[in-house]
């Protein structure tokens, strides 16, 4: 199961507001982000009944952790707060409870516009990064060029510019100009359905 959500294309994402212990916390660990309440709680206490960790536990505390805080951590089965977890990086960042629903709205309205190939994407740019440096960074430019060369990039590029992307403006109001970037776009694409022009 670990493995499985590990290599999903969609983005995984755990929300913790209560305890998250053992293979539960193995799970939180599998997803793309993970978010915890102060009523949160994480830990690998599998020692306590004789075994050790099945679902990548220990892995993942050796690879976010180090190797002394690892090792406390596996050995004492002690729980961290959501707070601590994120600094260990556990988990994503700690969410307040009582701005979670906003907080997860305003994530996900960003994250809902992308497609599931830019998602694939920075999954894959970021798992070859963590494993060698080298290998990210030619990734990253073997989908940068690609991209670059999609009519759909340079549309997008052209009426960013427009509206003044590059200059004084997109350091004061880069959102406006995203939001004009965007109505220009829609615009179009409105045109070529009526003219019937319109591809996919």
């Amino acid at each position: 199961m670990i493995t499985n959500i590990k290599a999903m294309k969609q983005l995984s994402i755990a929300v913790v507001d209560g305890v998250a212990r053992g293979d539960g916390n193995e799970f939180v660990m599998a997803c793309d982000l993970a978010y915890g309440t102060e009523n949160s709680a994480f830990a690998q206490p599998e020692l306590y009944i004789n075994i050790p960790t099945g679902g990548q536990g220990a892995v993942q505390f050796a690879r976010r952790l180090g190797k002394g805080k690892a090792l406390q951590a596996l050995l004492t089965g002690a729980d961290f707060t959501a707070q601590q977890a994120e600094t260990l990086n556990i988990i994503t960042q700690f969410v307040v409870k009582a701005d979670l629903d906003a907080f997860l709205a305003q994530l996900l309205l960003i994250i809902v516009g992308w497609e599931i190939r830019d998602i694939v994407m920075y999954k894959e740019i970021i798992a070859a990064s963590i494993k060698d440096e080298v290998v990210g960074t030619e990734l990253e430019l073997r989908y940068f060029l690609e991209r670059a060369k999609e009519e759909k990039t340079q549309a997008i590029i052209a009426a960013f510019l427009k509206h003044d992307g590059q200059t004084e403006r997109e350091a004061k109001d880069m959102q406006g100009i995203f939001v004009d970037t965007a109505a220009e776009l829609q615009n179009r694409v409105e045109s070529q359905k009526q003219c019937g022009n319109f591809k996919k």
